[in-house]
């Protein structure tokens, strides 16, 4: 029995469901037939069959089967026992899942008064219930309760080693940095994931799962932070790991950070490989657990992120409305995860023109969040947001401004002043300021897009972005990847440079980050080139676009979807000004990206581009160019008729 209990906990971690139930649910036949119903050892297994249950999205009956568990060992041992302590656990984490935070939170608290009573404050069960307790926090919203909490786990633990290593408290410190980051303290959460690494390998070596989930950790807070050529590295190497420690692909935490990866590309504008990446994570899932499973609306939900970026709203849509009946389906009608998929469809909608059927979404989601959450909460300040820009584009100005400065106000509240969050809305009220089109809403528009830069500015200096001896462990870690895999580096360096391979730029690139560089730095340079271009300010105009190429290609490369964007725009704005032969190089420069980076937007850019150097061709009495090129381009548009 206890070895088949063994193997169906094997199994699980590999995410071979099937066999996991089967070898489980030999343990419990035997345990049962040996001992009775009600022995310890037959909970035990009934236990980890509701983790099954959970781990495949069947919350009822993962909640039933915990149910059990506890009421054995309630009446085996009483309620002050340290196996009741773990079934309350258990029990705390399931009803979290099924959002039903209250007796979730409830039931954590029962958990660490059971431990500390039993245990005292310093014993390592006792603070993985009060680092539980904090992650539940951190999902209602409780933001500086879940800080607080995960943060006196840790020091707690710490003291009772009085020195001593252990690797129970890597696992403390992931989820502390796991709050940090969702704080925007992207430079202390990477610290603290920094030390759960060197712990982790320092006891397990470097094939190891948690060693993988700290290398996933750290990818994810240089996500947070838009540096993306480094949670790259990160990210590749928790897969690279994976797929060593479990011997295959098709495992649900590979499938994890191929979803990562495929956002990390997203967010470069390297649309093919995000959608390649999205796709694989989908139908590894889709193989381990079918087609009902969070894991299965998450993915669904990213591809829909992908393609909505991509201007594909119909295929966008689609993914959506999957994730929505998958999550409906697992979860009921009311839930956050319902009311996350709901929040999206609206902007879905928004973008194919529907706009009261997307109002009418966004406020159904903004309600099903206020039902589960306190008034000041991320996905509340979030939905907030898209209800903002719903507004914006039926022109109700006046909803619009009132939205915007309520989420601002709230991330105020969450965050403080110096995140990402407080940055993107102070961008969206330059930009509602700005098509106001008079005098003082540009001046308007030009201070909050200052503020938006300065705000992301303070964010960069608050985590450092230029640290050269993280550098130096990155790349040290890429060499040690390339000792042990051929292939690896190889790999990294063409998801960056699929034409050029240049392995070496990318720690150029990440020495040389300095303060202004942040995507929304640039997003906000460009909103305000275009404010200046249409004040008649040219100067300014061609300084904010030339900024925000430079800061894009720092972060990212030359070869990325935005990039060209920004250079299309640059050259237009030149012809317009009559200056062809700056207009020419920018639009030349464009269509080479256009040509590497190969998309359907990017083919429509391309042939916009096409046109405007056909005409600058024939201005500058180019005859050979402008043959070439017009011919080239009746070609293409005999092809598409």
């Amino acid at each position: 029995a206890q070895c088949y209990k063994q193997l169906g906990s094997i199994y699980l971690n590999q995410g071979e469901v099937d066999k996991a139930r089967e070898y489980l649910e030999k343990s419990l036949d035997i345990r049962k037939r040996v001992f009775g119903s009600e022995h310890p050892e037959v909970a035990s297994v009934i236990e980890s069959l509701a983790f099954l249950e959970a781990d495949v999205g069947k919350l009822t009956s993962a909640f039933e089967f915990a149910q059990r568990a506890i009421v054995i060992r309630q009446k085996l041992f009483g309620e002050l026992h340290p196996d009741v302590a773990t079934s309350l656990l258990v029990l705390g984490h399931i009803l979290k899942l099924m959002a039903r935070y209250p007796e979730s939170e409830a039931h954590y608290k029962a958990s660490v008064e059971i431990r500390t009573q039993l245990l005292g404050q310093t014993h390592y069960e006792t603070c993985q219930s009060k680092s539980s307790l904090g992650v539940l926090y951190l999902r209602m919203g409780q933001i500086k309760s879940a800080l607080a909490l995960c943060e006196e786990a840790v020091r707690n633990y710490k003291f009772g080693l009085e020195g001593e290593e252990k690797p129970q408290i890597g696992s403390l410190l992931c989820e502390y940095a796991m709050i940090l980051k969702h704080m925007g303290s992207y430079s202390v959460s990477k610290s603290v994931y920094e030390e759960a690494l060197k712990i982790f390998q320092r006891f397990y070596g470097q094939n190891h799962p948690s060693v993988a989930e700290a290398y996933s950790g750290i990818g994810g807070v240089y996500y947070r932070m838009c540096q993306p050529m480094r949670a790259m590295i990160y990210y590749r190497t928790a897969i690279e790991l994976r797929k060593r420690i479990y011997n295959t692909e098709e495992h649900p935490l590979v499938a994890y950070n191929l979803g990562n990866l495929a956002l990390v590309n997203r967010m470069i504008g390297r649309y093919d490989l995000a959608l390649e990446q999205g796709n694989k994570a989908l139908r590894i899932f889709m193989s381990l657990y079918g087609e009902e499973h969070s894991n299965v609306a998450k993915a669904h939900a990213d591809l829909g992120f992908i393609n909505l970026e991509m201007s594909k709203p119909l295929i966008a849509l689609d993914h959506y409305k999957k994730s929505l009946d998958i999550r409906i389906k697992l979860f009921g009608n009311e839930h956050n995860e319902v009311a996350q998929s709901m929040e999206y469809l609206s902007i879905v909608y928004l973008k194919l023109g529907k706009h009261s059927i997307a109002e009418n979404i966004s406020a159904k989601a903004y309600q099903m969040y206020k039902k589960y959450h306190e008034d000041k909460h991320p996905d509340i300040a979030n939905c907030l947001m898209k209800m903002a820009k719903i507004a914006n584009v039926m022109k109700k100005t006046r909803r619009a401004f009132q939205l915007f400065e309520e989420a601002l106000e709230m991330n105020f509240a969450i965050y403080g002043e110096a995140h990402p969050n407080v940055a993107e809305i102070e961008r969206e009220l330059g930009r509602l300021y700005a098509s106001l089109g008079t005098k003082v809403g540009n001046t308007s528009a030009i201070d909050y897009f200052n503020r938006s830069i300065e705000t992301l500015v303070l964010v960069n200096q608050v985590n450092d972005v230029k640290d050269s001896e993280q550098n130096q462990g990155e790349f040290d870690l890429m060499k040690e990847l390339e000792l042990s895999r051929g292939s690896f580096r190889k790999s990294i360096c063409n998801s960056f440079y699929p034409m050029t391979n240049h392995f070496a730029q990318e720690k150029v690139d990440c020495e040389t980050l300095t303060n202004r560089d942040h995507p929304m730095i640039a997003l906000n340079l460009i909103d305000l080139g275009e404010l200046s271009f249409k004040m008649g300010l040219v100067g300014q105009m061609l300084s904010h676009l030339n900024e925000a190429i430079q800061i894009l290609i720092r972060i990212s490369g030359e070869e990325n979807s935005t990039v060209l964007k920004v250079r299309l725009k640059l050259g237009v704005s030149l012809i317009h000004l009559g200056r062809l032969k700056d207009a020419k190089l920018q639009l030349e420069k464009a269509l080479e990206i256009a040509n590497k980076v190969c998309n359907e937007e990017n083919k429509t850019d391309s042939i916009r581009i096409k046109q405007h150097l056909v005409d600058i061709y024939k201005r500058l009495g180019m005859s050979k160019e402008y043959k070439d090129l017009k011919k080239e381009l009746s070609g293409i548009f005999s092809r598409y008729l």
